[in-house]
């Protein structure tokens, strides 16, 4: 059966997430969503995830599918490569009730912003079986690259982020057989 690994890494994300402390969970629904459209009516804190982007690592082919009449050589049409997956990674907090930005608790939203953050990438970088989907440490990869807040001038600072995480895992052909 034809294996589909970007698939397999962006449903194992959402139920990594849906592990992370402080989410909303309401009346046993998850506020972890995937390729949600609107915000509105969302129990938070809650995690929105969309598919984004996938691209394939440059000089990661492995000799296959090069200089050949494709079309002649099925077993040579595509060559092993690694391919890099971006999803976009959302945090929404609830909003705060006063002008300081503090939450019911008297924490600011930027320092809720960083817990969260430091939660789930805990989350992400320390799960063994989406470290073992990403093909481990021989082509596997996650890579942190930051995050953006609206915890800015000229934004409307209401207690949202969104984090750059890269995921690379090999593609193989043969899986899709």
């Amino acid at each position: 059966m034809p294996v589909n690994r970007k698939e397999l890494v962006l449903n194992r994300i959402i139920e990594v997430l849906d592990e992370v402390e402080g989410v909303a969970d309401v009346d046993g629904e998850s506020s972890v969503f995937r390729n949600r459209r609107s915000i509105e009516g969302i129990k938070r804190p809650a995690i929105i995830v969309l598919d984004g982007n996938m691209r394939i690592r440059p000089n990661t082919t492995q000799g296959r599918g090069t200089n050949r009449n494709f079309m002649d050589d099925a077993e040579n049409r595509i060559a092993p490569c690694e391919m890099v997956l971006t999803p976009e990674i959302f945090l929404i907090l609830d909003l705060a009730p006063d002008q300081d930005n503090l939450d019911e608790d008297g924490m600011n939203q930027g320092a809720k912003l960083s817990e969260f953050e430091t939660r789930i990438l805990a989350k992400l970088m320390f799960d063994n079986e989406l470290w073992e989907l990403l093909g481990g440490g021989d082509n596997g990869m996650i890579e942190y690259r930051g995050i953006e807040t609206d915890m800015r001038s000229g934004s409307n600072m209401e207690g949202q982020m969104q984090l750059d995480v890269a995921f690379t895992f090999p593609f193989d052909p043969d899986e899709l057989r």
